[in-house]
């Protein structure tokens, strides 16, 4: 694997889920958007890889390889260092790897960890793409990639490069548990790319953010407070949402304070018990163990400012 190869202020395969208006615990359109606003403008956006990252990126290959036996492709190819582009629209996008299927049909096996978008066998043929993720995270029940990891990657690499019709994600979670999915071309989505690509990119050209889809992206939209500055909040929107915020913290706090007491009638009554028997739960109250750490100097930083990720709501005395 060669890493990636695409522009940081285009629009990306890598960040399609995204462009697409979906949101992640992760991202949301607004922080990639800011991403390629930055880049735009001449800043190095891109971050050293953490060592979790380097591992994933050495286990590639290895997985493709996998990949390609299990299924039977042939002509695996995983150094690919130039990018895909659409061929009417500013969208790019970076192959893991391709293969080839000479008149393969795949059957769906559960036991082989092998899944097909359809459930029923697919029949492949010619040239196809490759998309490999590790992760940590528990495979969902049905073998479906997650939409933010891999599956709508896969299907705007697909749009980019014509002279493939399938694809297959090749997730490795937690480290030995290697899922296969493989899908064909998505017509009906390739017919929503335009609307999509377009204005994300002329979002990129303009600096024109979408409206805030959290907290996170409120604050990085107005990172800063212009002191003494007032707005009105007066209308029923607002006064709903302010509502909503004062009535829930307080349900929270109650919430909150009845698990404690709960939790500390509990914790006396099991004493010096590792487990409790109920006719209704299962009770475990075990250790934590933190291993010895070395000590360490954090070293000086400049001091900085930040916008809070929420505001502060209190009842008035009327």
């Amino acid at each position: 694997m060669v890493g990636k190869i695409t522009p940081d202020d285009k629009c990306t395969c890598s960040n399609l889920f995204y462009i697409m208006g979906g949101v992640s615990k992760w991202s949301t359109p607004n922080k990639v958007l800011d991403q390629c606003i930055r880049a735009k403008n001449g800043e190095n956006v891109r971050t050293a890889q953490n060592s979790v990252q380097e591992v994933g990126d050495a286990l590639e290959s290895t997985v493709a390889e996998l990949t390609a036996k299990r299924l039977g492709l042939t002509n695996l190819d995983t150094q690919i260092t130039i990018p895909v582009k659409h061929k009417d629209l500013p969208l790019w996008g970076s192959l893991d790897a391709t293969a080839y299927a000479d008149s393969l049909t795949i059957e769906p096996d559960t036991d082989a960890d092998i899944y097909t978008e359809t459930g029923k066998p697919m029949f492949l043929q010619g040239k196809g793409v490759i998309e490999i993720k590790c992760t940590a995270d528990w495979p969902s029940e049905d073998g479906v990639p997650q939409a933010f990891r891999g599956l709508v990657q896969a299907k705007g690499q697909m749009a980019c490069s014509p002279d493939t019709n399938w694809a297959v994600i090749a997730t490795l979670y937690r480290s030995t548990l290697l899922q296969i999915y493989v899908m064909h071309r998505d017509d009906e989505f390739e017919e929503k790319l335009a609307t999509k690509v377009l204005d994300f990119d002329q979002r990129i050209q303009t600096e024109n953010y979408f409206p805030a889809f959290s907290q996170e992206d409120t604050a990085m939209l107005y990172p800063t407070p212009e002191p003494g500055l007032s707005v009105d909040l007066t209308s029923d929107d607002c006064g709903y949402h302010l509502d909503r915020i004062y009535d829930n913290q307080i349900e929270i706090k109650k919430l909150s304070d009845e698990i404690n007491e709960s939790q500390t009638y509990i914790q006396d009554v099991m004493g010096q018990a590792e487990r409790g028997g109920n006719d209704r739960f299962a009770v475990t109250w075990g250790s934590i163990t933190y291993k010895p750490k070395p000590e360490k100097i954090v070293p000086a930083s400049d001091g900085y400012t930040i916008r809070r990720k929420s505001v502060t709501v209190k009842k008035l005395d009327l």
